[in-house]
């Protein structure tokens, strides 16, 4: 439930129904209070967490409130006239933290890292059958218990206790396949 509008938001690429609302702010600084306050675990947040808002306006209030509370490291601009919200995870900056800022997300010796890192996510019939042997999802794996038994498990891209979810290396995001690949982003 959104505290400030009281309206219940599912914004979760996890959700069952895969449903996506818009969320009622730009930049959501919540998230990285949410980090703090959980001593930077995001792991099991069940709200908006982040650790790294790599291009945020100038102009947003909360910049600076976050930058007098000592919450938020100090901010410096970009240049750039519009603004694109994205955050990364604390797990995955301990595993690239070139990652951390926009250097590390940017320019042609950074393209395999980014798309190393950012795979598309599959779906839970499709990870059963990217294996090509439903034996694998029939007796179960560290990935999925079992094959999906609906429609809405079949869509989904998390099912708790049974489906983990899966990131696989596509041709989008195979350098060696393809010499403009890129990372797959997941709006959540």
């Amino acid at each position: 439930v959104d505290e400030s509008t009281g309206m219940e938001r599912k914004s979760s690429f996890y959700e069952l129904d895969n449903s996506w609302d818009y969320v009622p702010w730009v930049y959501n600084f919540d998230a990285l209070y949410e980090a703090g306050s959980r001593g930077g675990n995001c792991l099991n947040s069940d709200k908006p967490c982040g650790h790294v808002m790599p291009e945020v306006n100038q102009d947003q209030t909360m910049i600076y409130t976050g930058e007098e509370e000592n919450q938020f490291d100090p901010s410096s601009g970009t240049g750039y006239i519009g603004s694109l919200l994205f955050s990364v995870s604390q797990h995955t900056l301990e595993n690239n933290p070139a990652l951390g800022n926009h250097y590390g997300l940017r320019g042609e010796e950074n393209r395999a890292l980014l798309a190393d890192t950012f795979r598309t996510p599959v779906t839970w019939a499709e990870y059963c059958s990217l294996s090509l042997d439903y034996e694998v999802c029939n007796e179960g794996d560290t990935v999925a218990q079992r094959l999906p038994v609906s429609e809405a498990e079949s869509v989904s891209y998390f099912v708790e206790n049974l489906y983990t979810g899966y990131f696989h290396l596509a041709d989008e995001n195979n350098c060696e396949v393809n010499p403009n690949c890129t990372g797959h982003f997941v709006n959540s």
